[in-house]
């Protein structure tokens, strides 16, 4: 059961990751419908019907026939990317000036032993300073 539902939301992920939505999915049935419209007026296959809706032949198909029937078709909606800002910024503006930093190093730690059982074994020794 848990194998059925992890499928199914990946499966889910990978449609929404293709941008194809539940009401693109309720239109395939135009979808067959203009395709059986195609083949019996024009002699469509189903190369050249893709390609008068979907691909190279979309804009004189779509002058020939008309708009009507194509805006029920699946699959033409327009896709926005809100893309996030890129900022760059001029570095020949801004002028960083080199900080002298004085840093004393203290190296004065103690440590005791908490387990006297532990001192003969090498992987539990306290951090030494080569």
């Amino acid at each position: 059961m848990l194998k059925i539902i992890s499928f199914s939301l990946a499966s889910f992920v990978l449609i929404q990751s293709f941008n194809i939505h539940i009401p693109e999915v309720l239109k395939l049935k135009n979808l067959l419908e203009h395709l059986e419209f195609h083949k019996s007026t024009y002699g469509d296959d189903i190369f050249s019907f893709v390609a008068k809706h979907y691909g190279d032949q979309k804009l004189k198909h779509e002058k020939k026939e008309g708009n009507d029937n194509h805006q029920q078709l699946p699959f033409h909606h327009h896709v926005c990317f809100d893309a996030s800002l890129l900022y760059v910024a001029d570095m020949s503006r801004y002028q960083i000036r080199d900080l002298d930093v004085n840093v004393t190093e203290s190296r004065n730690f103690s440590y005791q032993t908490s387990y006297s059982f532990l001192e003969n074994i090498d992987i539990f020794q306290p951090p030494q300073y080569l």
